[in-house]
């Protein structure tokens, strides 16, 4: 569960429903209420090299030493199919970050420590310095 300080809604499409067929339930209607699987706490942070740069920027699971990305090595968080997640994402570092997980997105339940009514679903919410947001990806 991500909280942060953007607020987009989805509505349900019926663009492709058919005249006459039923109408059925978002598909991750239930996500805010579903039984959590795992919790995890990620943080934005940046280390300038020397006095004139370059700045090294991270996304880091809380524990695990601050890399900066290759693609060589294994995921640092692994997951399995059907499982709801907690997620606690701050932002360590001195400027803004959007928080983005390609496909996939995640239902932002609180926005600083302050809770959604209602929760929202997004794909990319932005991460201000000082701050944190909690979600759970579907």
């Amino acid at each position: 569960m991500m909280r942060a300080n953007a607020t987009i809604t989805f509505p349900q499409s019926t663009a492709f429903r058919r005249q006459g067929s039923p109408v059925t339930k978002p598909r991750f209607a239930g996500l805010a209420n579903a039984n959590v699987t795992a919790k995890r706490s990620l943080y934005f942070s940046e280390a300038t090299e020397g006095t004139n740069g370059p700045t090294n920027y991270f996304l880091t699971v809380s524990g695990q030493q601050p890399m900066v990305f290759n693609p060589a090595l294994p995921p640092a968080i692994v997951t399995n199919v059907g499982a709801v997640e907690d997620w606690t994402i701050e932002n360590h570092s001195s400027e803004e970050h959007a928080f983005h997980m390609h496909q996939i997105h995640f239902l932002v339940m609180e926005i600083n420590r302050k809770a959604l009514d209602p929760p929202v679903m997004q794909d990319t919410v932005l991460i201000p310095t000082g701050t944190a947001s909690r979600l759970t990806p579907a």
